[in-house]
């Protein structure tokens, strides 16, 4: 076992002091309630820019597990021997995986949360619902790098989860980002995820729901095109496309699938053409047949 290995130690900070516990915001409107799976830490940690087909191809409940494992390490997910010369992709998942303990850290003794606005300069970059934010000064006291970690609603419940980590840079950009306005968190503690249950049975708090459970536990009998393609979907995909194609999120998140063709980019959004298809298995079929 590799101990000192940064994506394992992520992923232990993630079993011992994220996974077993529910998170509750309490705000003016009501609580905002935070629970994370296995699954959600292939995202954290940048999983969907690798081009590592092996772990394209992974369920990510299995990544994480294979992680803890040990038997999938940091630079397996890198793709690469060494840290130089890392490509705009490579560097993404290098800086999530740096910051990743300290802005949990920081999230869980401090917490300091936005609501996102869908119709901020970065939004196309940046797919949540909420970010709580981490500034890094310099001896002067100036800020000069905005850590951003992004809770968006679930599709399966009303509940949210961690869903993005990022680091902004550029002044006008991080000026942006904090001049929304906080949201004023009147309390805000975690429960393990039984005492949370328990809560609820006990206790009837007013929970802010998910926007996004909302829209898709709304079931129709007529099949409709699929607006987005999930990591789920994304992993089904994956395991039954021909063996040297593989499809992951873009610059844009879900809103821009990339198909790889040996390692290469050969699509870099995917999504237009497959947001007419109403099944995932028509979206296979698709691949299959026209990118061999």
């Amino acid at each position: 076992m590799d101990y000192n290995d940064i994506l394992y130690k992520n992923a232990l900070y993630f079993k011992e002091n994220i996974l077993p516990f529910t998170f509750i915001i309490v705000t003016k409107r009501g609580h905002i309630v935070i629970r994370s799976s296995k699954s959600d830490f292939f995202h954290l940690v940048g999983g969907q820019h690798t081009t590592n087909l092996q772990i394209l191809r992974m369920h990510q409940k299995n990544f994480y597990e294979n992680v803890l494992s040990n038997n999938i390490r940091y630079f397996d997910l890198l793709n690469t021997t060494a840290i130089d010369n890392l490509d705009k992709h490579q560097k993404y998942i290098h800086l999530k995986n740096t910051i990743f303990i300290s802005l949990f850290e920081s999230f869980i003794n401090r917490i300091k949360i936005k609501h996102f606005n869908k119709n901020h300069f970065h939004a196309k970059s940046f797919y949540t619902d909420y970010y709580h934010y981490d500034g890094i000064y310099n001896e002067l006291n100036e800020i000069i790098k905005l850590n951003v970690l992004g809770i968006v609603g679930q599709t399966s419940n009303s509940y949210f989860c961690f869903n993005s980590i990022m680091q902004v840079l550029s002044m006008p950009d991080i000026e942006n980002y904090l001049k929304e306005q906080d949201i004023e968190v009147i309390d805000a503690y975690s429960l393990s995820n039984g005492e949370f249950d328990n809560y609820l049975k006990e206790n009837k708090p007013n929970i802010i729901n998910s926007q996004h459970a909302l829209f898709t536990t709304k079931k129709s009998k007529k099949k409709t095109p699929k607006k987005q393609i999930s990591n789920k979907d994304i992993s089904k995909i994956n395991a039954k496309i021909h063996k040297n194609l593989s499809i992951k999120c873009g610059m844009y998140g879900k809103n821009s699938i990339q198909l790889l063709k040996d390692n290469s980019i050969i699509e870099t959004n995917l999504q237009t053409k497959l947001s007419s298809f109403k099944t995932i298995d028509e979206i296979i079929k698709y691949i299959n047949k026209n990118y061999k």
